[in-house]
């Protein structure tokens, strides 16, 4: 099955896309869905059993979404998508050599002239190929794009077969959100079971000398932490007479930043412990008087199927830090006392921790208004163009309605949220085992990485904690539809290192031959399973 794929044309293929620049949310990213779209339409276009959709997304530049659907001859339901992104992102980790960020020649020139010995050393091997999109990932979209064609020109496929090449992923995922209905759309309409998403997102080591190729049958989750400090203020003179909101929000990322309270694992895999994406105050001059809200979020993986648990065991933690910080500030002024020999004021009420959604009770509350409206009111008056930003000013918005009291911690969760889908099926699990042993693969439960892949995890609904402490509307537009859709899901693609950095880099021989080899197998795996 399959023999003629070719691995000339896969490399070939890769570098006409690597050197269309296509990083998220520039004229770019559409040129190269442009670009795309006219090459589905030469290469399979006229193929018998294949009908192509363009899928118009409506941000920004209107980067197309693309689908190609290939019925089988055996009149069967069972389908498999194959799955990319074609949405880079930036080039400015390259620094001085961004210009050649998409010249894989001119960075093994660069890097051999350079002072770096690993890239030195790897610019010495012609394996090694560099630059923007070559492992994350045009170099998977090239992969499944040969072989869809091979598959579809061959016929012989008992499995139908779905390609879908969206935009986005780097960002929100908006492409393959304006690509589910479609592919909903065709689910109904050709009456397809949908067995498996094969998604073929990269793969990195996992420590210096790892050469090991990997086969991920789940995807991670994450959610996005925010904390938002509310102070009490009191001018810098008189210090202890308030809870400076930058000293409290500072002290959080910190404690939060790695904090194995927040570690998770499974089988064995752990996922990566949080980090902090943002810390600010809302100050924008000079004031004498202490900080009376700052803010900071954390981006958080996960793999909870209890979210409701999720949600009471970060409430719990966050609790935690602000004991210790409320600790550690009374020893400060302990001290303080001790040696001055004076009592200064101080306000020795602990910060309070609480949700979003309790800041809206008592918000509306103290208001006399309807939780609803009142929320309504707040998400008009947002006006930043992040989401997450709009979000943290909801939160102080509403915060602006309580009265004045102590301190206050308020998490909420903002944008983005995404599910996780782990794989317990033993069926499935034999065929990954198969797999590996056939073509000297390492089976993982988890991709580690965020993915196009939780769009297809949206199992039993939406969290309810997602409705009542997002401060932005995070609920899917249409989840009837997001559980019709959700299936198993799984990632095999190019491996290399240095994905988002100045020294992207993919390995040719797994590239050209291992991978389409090992997905190949794995189709056939599929097709011979019931």
């Amino acid at each position: 099955m399959a023999e003629g794929f070719s691995s000339r044309r896969i490399i070939e293929l890769t570098d006409e896309l690597v050197r269309i620049n296509s990083v998220v949310g520039t004229q770019g990213e559409r040129e190269l869905g442009e670009h795309l779209h006219a090459l589905l339409e030469r290469e399979c276009g006229g193929m018998a059993g294949v009908s192509l959709q363009r899928i118009e997304t409506d941000y920004g530049h209107r980067p197309p979404a693309l689908m190609a659907f290939w019925r089988s001859p055996a009149n069967t339901k069972r389908t498999i998508v194959l799955m990319g992104h074609y949405d880079v992102v930036g080039l400015e980790p390259y620094g001085s050599l961004a210009d050649r960020a998409l010249d894989s020649d001119a960075l093994r020139k660069a890097y051999a002239a350079g002072g770096d010995p690993e890239l030195q050393s790897a610019a010495a091997d012609p394996e090694w190929v560099f630059g923007r999109g070559w492992l994350d990932m045009k170099s998977g979209i090239a992969v499944i794009i040969e072989l869809f064609r091979t598959l579809a020109s061959e016929n012989e496929l008992p499995l139908n077969l779905v390609l879908l090449i969206t935009p986005d992923e780097e960002s929100q995922s908006r492409g393959l959100y304006a690509a589910l209905p479609e592919l909903n759309r065709l689910r109904r309409e050709q009456g397809l079971e949908l067995v498996q998403i094969v998604n073929a997102d990269y793969m990195s080591p996992l420590f210096e000398g790892d050469e090991r190729r990997f086969i991920y049958s789940g995807t991670i989750g994450k959610f996005t932490l925010g904390l938002t400090v509310l102070g009490t203020t009191t001018h810098a003179g008189s210090p202890f007479g308030g809870v400076n909101a930058a000293s409290l929000a500072g002290y959080l990322a910190f404690a939060v930043e790695h904090d194995r309270k927040f570690l998770q694992g499974h089988r064995g895999e752990w996922l990566p412990p949080p980090t902090v994406l943002h810390l600010a105050d809302r100050r924008r001059r000079y004031d004498v008087m202490t900080v009376e809200s700052a803010s900071l979020y954390a981006n958080v993986f996960n793999i909870a199927a209890d979210s409701t648990r999720l949600w009471r065991d970060t409430l719990q933690e966050i609790r935690r830090l602000v004991r210790r910080y409320d600790s550690e500030m009374r020893k400060r002024y302990n001290r303080f006392v001790a040696r001055a020999d004076i009592n200064p004021q101080r306000d020795a009420r602990r910060p309070e921790v609480i949700d979003f959604a309790t800041l809206l009770e008592r918000s509306a509350a103290n208001m006399q208004r309807e939780p609803q409206d009142l929320l309504a009111e707040a998400r008009a008056a947002a006006s930043h163009e992040d989401e997450r930003q709009r979000g943290i000013e909801v939160v102080n918005w509403l915060g602006a309605c309580l009265p004045q009291g102590r301190a206050m911690v308020v998490a909420s969760l903002l944008h983005p949220w995404y599910p996780c889908r782990i794989e317990n099926d033993p069926e499935r699990l034999a065929t990954m085992r198969r797999l590996c042993e056939e073509q000297g693969l390492v089976h993982f439960h988890i991709y580690p990485y965020i993915s196009d892949m939780s769009a297809f995890a949206w199992q039993g609904g939406v969290p309810e904690l997602l409705g009542s402490c997002s401060p932005l509307d995070q609920q899917p537009d249409d989840i009837e539809m997001l559980e019709q859709l959700a299936c198993p899901v799984l990632n095999l693609g190019p491996w290399g290192m240095g994905a988002h950095t100045g020294q992207e880099r993919s390995r040719l021989d797994w590239l050209s031959t291992g991978l389409p080899e090992a997905m190949l197998s794995l189709i056939r795996m599929i097709s011979q399973s019931h």
